[in-house]
């Protein structure tokens, strides 16, 4: 077979040419003069749930499900400030009412653990570590300790909040008791330190 480019000769079942690799045999039409691709036909319609063909079949479609109904599976807790809070995560616990700074501790933030700590000797520190960890300690304990599930989280945290409230209650009455035994005996030791704050 003659190429008709080069005039070089090929062999007759060669589809290109051994010289300067054109196309030989018959030419195809240019691109712009080629006919449409043929229409590709739609998938065929796959039964639903019900049995169903198509989308009329079966009535009215329904609505696409909301946020709320979808719930989060993934259990995020422990991995740090990127972790993602579940809703349980929000709220005020009484857990910063401990002393020594043990929630702080035990929930591996040990910055605030040491605020705790020393704050037992310098009261304005406690109180900074008791609204901190009032108000963000759930999402700290989410955030930097891993519990099995979410259920495990809120029982935990329970417990948390009801160590704290009894150490708060405890820590009123001493100083409720403290200061009546103050008022009937100025002379004691308590009395002298009141009178010495004020």
């Amino acid at each position: 077979m003659r190429c008709e480019h080069c005039e070089a000769q090929n062999p007759e079942d060669a589809m290109f040419c051994g010289e300067c690799g054109h196309r030989l045999g018959p030419q195809l039409p240019p691109a712009q003069d080629a006919p449409p691709p043929p229409p590709v036909a739609p998938p065929a319609p796959q039964p639903d749930a019900q049995g169903n063909y198509g989308t009329g079949a079966a009535g009215p479609a329904m609505p696409p499900p909301s946020a709320g109904q979808y719930v989060q599976h993934t259990n995020t807790s422990g991995s740090g400030p990127q972790a993602i809070l579940p809703d349980e995560a929000n709220g005020w616990t009484f857990a910063g009412c401990l002393p020594f700074g043990i929630f702080g501790f035990s929930h591996n933030v040990v910055g605030w653990g040491l605020v705790g700590c020393i704050g037992v000797l310098i009261p304005p520190l406690h109180w900074l570590y008791f609204f901190v960890m009032g108000a963000s300690g759930k999402q700290i304990a989410w955030k930097h300790r891993r519990f099995a599930d979410i259920e495990s989280y809120r029982s935990t945290m329970q417990i948390w909040n009801i160590a704290g409230i009894a150490w708060l209650v405890i820590t009123l009455l001493y100083w409720g008791l403290v200061g009546v035994a103050s008022s009937l005996n100025p002379d004691s030791a308590a009395g002298a330190l009141f009178r010495e704050l004020q």
